[in-house]
């Protein structure tokens, strides 16, 4: 009987727990709760590794989480907030950042150096060494 009690009292915390960390935003209408959403989903988190805003339980992205949820009251669109945190914060808060021509340097100059690396091996491996022809002569 005691164990069900204690089981009551624990599910009954969960239950309350989960209803103060439910929704804290407030949307007109589905829109601006999908475009709040989305735009959460595609910036990364400027303090932790790997989480987008969404995802996050920092006090930097609490603190983000706040001003798109502004931001989207205000009207702007889902590029107007990337562009606007992405002058404050730099590139690397878009979760897919542009393309750049640097990167493919990045990524293109080992490729070419395994490459290289590769057929020389292939040539010393494959070359005919020269004391063999000399003996069969």
């Amino acid at each position: 009987m005691a164990f069900a009690v204690r089981c009551l009292i624990c599910l009954l915390f969960f239950l309350s727990v989960a209803a103060v960390a439910g929704e804290r935003y407030e949307f007109v209408d589905g829109q601006q709760k999908a475009l709040f959403h989305d735009t959460l989903a595609q910036l990364n988190c400027p303090q932790c590794a790997g989480q987008n805003l969404a995802e996050s339980s920092s006090a930097v992205a609490e603190g983000l989480r706040q001003l798109v949820y502004e931001l989207v009251q205000q009207g702007y669109s889902s590029t107007e907030i990337k562009k606007y945190l992405q002058a404050r914060y730099g590139e690397q808060i878009l979760q897919q950042p542009r393309s750049a021509a640097h990167r493919l340097v990045l990524w293109g100059i080992p490729s070419l150096f395994m490459l290289c690396a590769l057929l020389f091996l292939l040539r010393g491996i494959y070359r005919p060494s020269r004391s063999r022809s000399k003996q069969g002569a």
